[in-house]
């Protein structure tokens, strides 16, 4: 009997959820554009590495435009992780801001080579998740 009471909290821990994910954790953060400039965002998932990746936000994610905000989250079929763990797990990410207007008109590859386009390339950690809430603003 003593044995259950001892494993029930494990069972717990087990059946409901990812115990890396304590209650409170996040499973979204949001992105908000405060500039005048319509955007797109791109987060590589390549960090130390500064190179602006394979994936076109023109094709990847929806157009952010001035005062628009938008939800990314973890994976859309329903993970059970959060940005909590994955941030633990990859110490940090860089998120990449392009100005719209000018990756809409030109190759992809003059993007990555040149950098064409790219307005801010910021690392994101967990430090700074939480010392902004989970909101990651473009100015």
């Amino acid at each position: 009997m003593n044995y259950l009471i001892l494993l029930l909290p494990l069972c717990f821990l087990a059946c409901n959820g990812n115990p890396n994910c304590p209650k409170g954790s996040h499973s979204a953060i949001t992105i908000t554009n405060q500039s005048s400039k319509r955007i797109y965002y791109q987060i590589y998932w390549n960090y130390p590495d500064t190179a602006i990746g394979q994936y076109n936000p023109v094709h990847n994610n929806g157009i952010l435009k001035p005062g628009d905000n938008a939800i990314r989250t973890i994976s859309p079929n329903g993970s059970k992780s959060c940005w909590e763990e994955i941030l633990m797990k990859s110490e940090a990410e860089n998120i990449y801001f392009f100005d719209a207007d000018i990756i809409e008109n030109v190759p992809w590859e003059d993007v990555q080579k040149n950098n064409t386009g790219l307005l801010e390339r910021r690392k994101v950690d967990l430090e700074y998740c939480k010392k902004n809430d989970w909101t990651i603003i473009y100015r």
